[in-house]
């Protein structure tokens, strides 16, 4: 990767853009795309924001009417960049404008030419939704994340499982929040059944990763439901779902997720003790609690070093 960054600065620098503007578009293109891979990014924004600057001087080149495929390619990038710094920025702005682009790469991406790719982006569209939809209030964006997976999905089943699953477990996602926004249970309740879809095609040995955060989702979902219907068994299943996921969740290797479901794992088990006699499941949620806090007592994860200070209180 370094190396192609390298090789793409050093093009650059050759390439004349009043010469040869689509090639010098084409190159600025493909090493913002080297950058946002090599560069961290987590408190640093200029890396993201260089690229957005990028590949709208990019954009000012790859006209549709001559070249659509690369422009609509390019309005893909440049939804990323501006979803990665959304989700770091306040506000909705940034956001949107990640829908515009996605909604203009799908213009020119259609399902009858490029289904696989149509999907893709159409899945991408869907996680910019949901993003966005977890910030503004109402369910709108929400409900229009479910309907972008739900679309993807029909294209992925049968062409790229793998990428179906994961997409299931998205869809999972989204209808957790809607469920936690609406009354009832009917949402959380789908949300159940499209992570255990995913799980039907997420294999452990395959992609264990995948598999965990599939089970944490799933543990998520359950622990909710449980604690709407005050229903033990669905706090019981979260629980066996969390332990699974902290299997191949791994503290050394992952350590802010392994303090997430730690975290997540102290909430079901606390809602499960305060529904059974005895103390076992609260004490048990108390050293699941001050497992995450330990890990979390970083300042790159403070917020959720707070969050899980205010569960732990209301289990002590």
């Amino acid at each position: 990767m370094e190396e192609a960054a390298s090789l793409y600065s050093d093009s650059l620098g050759e390439i004349k853009r009043d010469q040869f503007p689509l090639y010098w578009a084409k190159v600025q293109v493909n090493l913002q795309n080297v950058l946002l891979e090599i560069r961290p990014t987590n408190n640093n924004l200029e890396p993201i924001e260089d690229a957005i600057k990028a590949y709208r001087m990019a954009l000012s080149e790859l006209k549709r009417e001559r070249v659509p495929l690369d422009w609509a390619t390019t309005q893909v990038h440049l939804g990323y960049a501006l979803l990665e710094l959304g989700r770091r920025r306040p506000g909705a702005t940034h956001l949107a404008q990640a829908v515009v682009a996605h909604q203009l790469a799908l213009q020119i991406y259609t399902k009858k030419k490029n289904p696989l790719k149509w999907a893709r982006i159409h899945g991408r569209l869907a996680g910019v939704l949901l993003v966005l939809g977890k910030r503004v209030q109402g369910t709108d964006g929400l409900e229009k994340a479910v309907e972008e997976y739900r679309a993807t999905l029909q294209i992925q089943r049968n062409r790229v499982p793998l990428e179906w699953a994961k997409t299931q477990g998205n869809l999972a996602i989204a209808l957790y929040e809607l469920g936690i926004r609406e009354p009832g249970t009917d949402q959380l309740e789908n949300a159940v059944a499209a992570q255990r879809e995913a799980l039907s095609e997420l294999k452990r040995e395959r992609a264990p990763l995948d598999w965990a955060a599939a089970q944490g989702n799933l543990g998520k979902v359950l622990s909710e439901l449980g604690i709407r219907k005050s229903n033990t068994d669905y706090l019981e299943t979260a629980i066996i779902a969390y332990r699974a996921a902290l299997e191949e969740i791994k503290r050394d290797k992952h350590p802010i997720n392994w303090a997430n479901a730690q975290a997540d794992l102290g909430y079901a088990l606390s809602a499960l003790g305060m529904r059974r006699s005895g103390t076992d499941h609260l004490e048990r949620a108390v050293e699941a609690y001050r497992a995450a806090l330990e890990a979390q007592k970083s300042e790159e994860i403070l917020l959720e070093w707070g969050r899980t200070q205010q569960k732990q209180g209301g289990t002590l």
